[in-house]
């Protein structure tokens, strides 16, 4: 347990650089939000999460290059099994289901290569344009 905690600021600064060049190719795609961290806060991106208004193309397109990605958070709360006896119907929460249809996690570590990142920004920027 101690080798991790040993090499945890690294991955953390290495999944910052990451997190940076990701949003700072894809900020410029069309159709793309990207995650937005305040100035006085920091992320330790263990996902890079994106908001895509064609997101099944997107993930075709990684799908395609062997490319893995993961929508998390495809259901929102209200619409959990789990939370089924508080009577919440789609069409309830209107933002949350939205971006629940839009979210997209990409490939995320710090011992992502640059040459695997650069797949990833084009495969998504050559979806979303």
């Amino acid at each position: 347990m101690l080798a991790v905690f040993e090499v945890f600021p690294e991955d953390v600064t290495k999944r910052q650089e990451i997190g940076n060049r990701y949003s700072s190719v894809l900020s410029e795609a069309s159709g793309l939000q990207t995650p937005t961290i305040a100035e006085e806060n920091t992320s330790v991106y263990a996902q890079y999460t994106i908001l895509c208004e064609h997101r099944e193309n997107i993930q075709q397109q990684l799908k395609e290059q062997a490319i893995p990605s993961v929508s998390y958070y495809s259901v929102p709360l209200h619409l959990q099994p789990v939370f089924k006896d508080l009577g919440y119907k789609a069409g309830d929460f209107p933002i949350s289901e939205r971006i629940a249809n839009q979210c997209l996690s990409l490939p995320m570590s710090p011992y992502l290569s640059s040459q695997d990142q650069q797949r990833v920004l084009d495969a998504v920027c050559h979806s979303a344009n």
